[in-house]
């Protein structure tokens, strides 16, 4: 009785696993899911790399166009300084001018007089 148990026990065992083949299954399967979580973690990686260089490079482009801002907000205020003189130093100039012809004008009516009266000393005397 005790061989007839020994050699069923050994049958017992050298039958086939009925969930060996579905662990085989699930064993490949996990193994997969593993090797697409490190390929995620890489391109997870990569993509984080790749976002901080932009990021950076957008912060770099983003303080050099404020300084381009700034310098030609400057120049603005420096052109609409010049284009105030001028328009001053126009007015001032054509002022000027204004007044040296009405100089000249009144100078020209006085030398006008003054030879008339050369010629006719009568004239003024009337």
């Amino acid at each position: 009785a005790n061989d007839a148990v020994i050699a069923i026990e050994k049958q017992f065992r050298d039958l086939p696993n009925p969930h060996e083949r579905e662990f085989l299954e699930l064993r490949s399967q996990l193994e997969a899911m593993q090797a697409a979580y490190m390929d995620l973690q890489a391109e997870h990686s990569d993509l984080q790399a790749t976002f901080e260089q932009e990021r950076e490079e957008a912060d770099a482009m983003r303080t050099q166009l404020q300084e381009q801002i700034a310098t030609g907000n400057q120049a603005w205020d420096q052109v609409d300084d010049l284009v105030q003189l001028n328009k001053t130093d126009f007015f001032n100039h054509t002022q000027g001018i204004v007044q040296a012809k009405m100089l000249a004008h009144g100078l020209k009516v006085r030398v006008r007089a003054a030879s008339k009266e050369l010629e006719d000393p009568s004239s003024s005397a009337s």
